[in-house]
């Protein structure tokens, strides 16, 4: 191991340098992500496809040419049980270092990161990986890892892609249901004023003083009764009473229908253009049946799917340059 103590990476350098080899191999890289995507959930045949993508980065590190139909090659079955014993425990000791506290857990993973490309293309076995991937990582730790927290901003553009759309839609509904409950609220006080007109005028007044014209008259009538029978029989005066009573009720029933279709009458057009009543906001935008919030969905996944598509694209450059750069310290 020579200089291993000297850093050959830099913050500025990965990412100009990643930046050429993806602008040379991105659309490869990215049909083989889209291989790799269609295979993930089949048994097996994704742990091929797997060490494929691992075989792809140490093949750019090599310039050498390859096609995105490469991870369904046989040859990667052959190595399945290094992989497999590698990853279990990559992840084991990463999932170690993490329990205890994160930052180590961090560190732990950027320590043995080259494991999987230095058994694939130096063929070292498992004890070599571990320990060459930590020597040759030392001292690169940082610049990794800042490079690697730098994939956060496709999805973070995402997150504000998504959250800018939600607040056009909801504001959208917002303005929609302030003009709906106003142009309610609009209605209901021309209709009061229209009520109030009607139950002022001369013809509503003189037939709602018949009515109390005939209360009057019971009234006077009961008094009538009271004199006459209450001295010596109180249930001819019931009788009587309960008799005038049912009497001023149906006059009563029959002018209050009288004042109740001149209103009816009077507000019947305006009543015609009544709006739908809004009782909520949540009725009003009708989330889940709403064409806007059907749509929103599937488009904030889009979003989020091409980012993660973006980050892996990127990644596989980043990962070849630093392995390229890092191999370098191998003696």
């Amino acid at each position: 191991m020579n200089n291993k103590s000297i850093s050959v990476l830099s913050v500025s350098n990965i990412f100009r340098k990643s930046f050429e080899i993806n602008k040379k191999h991105q659309l490869k890289v990215l049909a083989t992500y889209l291989l790799w995507l269609l295979t993930i959930w089949i048994p097996y045949i994704n742990i091929g496809t797997t060490i494929g993508l691992k075989t792809m980065v140490v093949k750019i590190t090599n310039n050498e040419d390859f096609s995105p139909l490469d991870i369904f090659k046989v040859e990667h079955r052959a190595y399945f049980g290094e992989f497999l014993l590698l990853s279990f425990m990559f992840y084991a000791i990463t999932l170690f270092g993490t329990i205890f506290f994160i930052f180590t857990g961090i560190i732990i993973q950027h320590a043995l990161s080259q494991i999987f490309y230095l058994g694939i293309d130096k063929k070292y076995n498992f004890a070599d990986c571990f320990k060459i991937s930590y020597k040759i990582t030392f001292g690169e730790k940082v610049s990794i890892f800042l490079v690697r927290l730098s994939y956060l901003v496709p999805y973070i553009i995402a997150i504000l892609i998504s959250f800018t759309l939600y607040g056009i839609i909801y504001g959208l509904n917002e303005l929609k249901y302030n003009n709906a409950v106003n142009a309610y609220e609009r209605w209901e006080k021309k209709l009061s004023d229209i009520e109030f007109s009607t139950r002022t005028s001369s013809n509503y007044m003189k037939i709602e003083e018949e009515k109390k014209q005939a209360f009057q008259k019971m009234k006077n009538e009961k008094i009538k009764a009271y004199d006459k029978y209450y001295s010596w029989s109180k249930y001819s005066y019931r009788d009587e009473a309960s008799s005038l009573e049912y009497e001023y009720k149906q006059i009563e029933y029959s002018v209050d229908a009288r004042l109740d279709s001149i209103v009816n009458e009077a507000t019947k057009n305006h009543r015609k253009e009544e709006p739908a009543y809004v009782s909520s906001k949540w009725r009003f935008w009708n989330y889940g049946e709403n064409p806007a919030y059907k749509w929103l969905e599937p488009i904030l996944i889009f979003f989020n799917f091409i980012a993660t598509l973006c980050v892996f694209v990127f990644n596989t450059s980043v990962s070849s340059y630093i392995y390229g750069q890092l191999r370098k310290k191998i003696s």
